[in-house]
């Protein structure tokens, strides 16, 4: 029987959460094994649950982006764990969804990813994925992540890595396997 796990930050909550449950729940009427791997949040699913990290996972992650602006470069050991329980569940498609707000590793995930035969499928639900820090660049009309972020407009906290997040994530997807 084939295999899907989606990851996403909720699980049947929130707009996201919801589309992830409803893929799941069509997956399963096709005769799929549906998993949704999830950082925060949750209601009850017909999925089978992984829940990734912890409570104090997420506080520490969520003052690593405060902080430092390292949204989706924490929770190592969490991300780590979440890639043995991959391992464990062979999923034959990984679907993402929205896998920043405190909860995952994005390099940790994509090195595994990109070893592996497993086919990826990313739906952008936002633009983090491809800007250094926003998660909608249209609310300042930045138009940076065309080219190159840094000096964020939106970012105005203690440190702003929207340079180094922006050249991480084109590194990252640049290595993805296709």
């Amino acid at each position: 029987m084939p295999t899907l796990l989606q990851i996403n930050v909720t699980a049947n909550w929130g707009s996201t959460g919801k589309i992830a449950e409803a893929i799941g729940q069509s997956a399963m009427k096709r005769g799929w094994n549906s998993y949704i791997a999830y950082g925060r949040k949750m209601t009850t699913s017909k999925s089978n649950l992984v829940k990734v990290g912890s409570k104090m996972d997420n506080y520490i992650h969520f003052a690593y982006n405060y902080l430092l602006d390292m949204e989706g470069r924490s929770s190592d050991r969490a991300t780590k764990a979440l890639v043995r329980r991959i391992t464990e569940i062979k999923p034959d498609v990984v679907q993402l969804h929205n896998i920043h707000d405190h909860f995952l590793n994005y390099a940790i995930l994509f090195e595994y990813l990109n070893q592996t035969e497993i086919q990826v499928v990313w739906t952008f639900h936002d633009c983090w994925a491809f800007t250094g820090h926003c998660y909608h660049f249209v609310q300042q009309n930045c138009m940076k992540w065309q080219t190159e972020c840094g000096k964020c407009v939106q970012r105005n906290r203690f440190v702003d890595r929207s340079r180094e997040n922006f050249l991480l994530k084109k590194a990252s997807l640049a290595n993805a396997r296709t």
